[in-house]
């Protein structure tokens, strides 16, 4: 029972490393700053260009195709920004980012289950059979 009680601890220490391997490791500040200008400055010659094929449009399809391209470029590329964003951090305080308290409840319940009978945090495999 020793041999299996130490297998589980290895795997959820395991576990646990890797999670906080990719909580800690983030992109750099500087990086995410380039990158956003980049994208701005990027999507503002997209519509100086749409604004200048406009000017010389002849037919209704030559009107509306660089509407459209500053429309899709800009959804795009502000989507793609803004997930860049959330993965620069992870733990903010927004909707989608990574639920800490709940993690940290876990960790609590999960490192404290052994003073109690009846919780049942771990996963069946690491309970030891009386």
């Amino acid at each position: 029972a020793l041999w299996k009680l130490q297998g589980c601890v290895n795997m959820i220490r395991i576990a646990v490393s890797t999670i906080f391997t990719y909580l800690y490791c983030k992109i750099p500040y500087i990086y995410v700053q380039l990158i956003t200008f980049m994208v701005k400055l990027y999507l503002f010659v997209i519509a100086v260009i749409a604004g200048s094929n406009l000017r010389m449009a002849h037919s209704w399809v030559e009107r509306v195709l660089p509407f459209l391209l500053v429309i899709v470029s800009n959804c795009a590329y502000e989507g793609i920004l803004q997930i860049h964003v959330r993965l620069w951090n992870p733990l903010g305080m927004d909707v989608n980012a990574f639920p800490v308290t709940k993690y940290l409840e876990y960790v609590w319940k999960t490192t404290h289950q052994q003073l109690r009978d009846d919780d049942s945090v771990l996963p069946n495999f690491c309970r030891l059979k009386d």
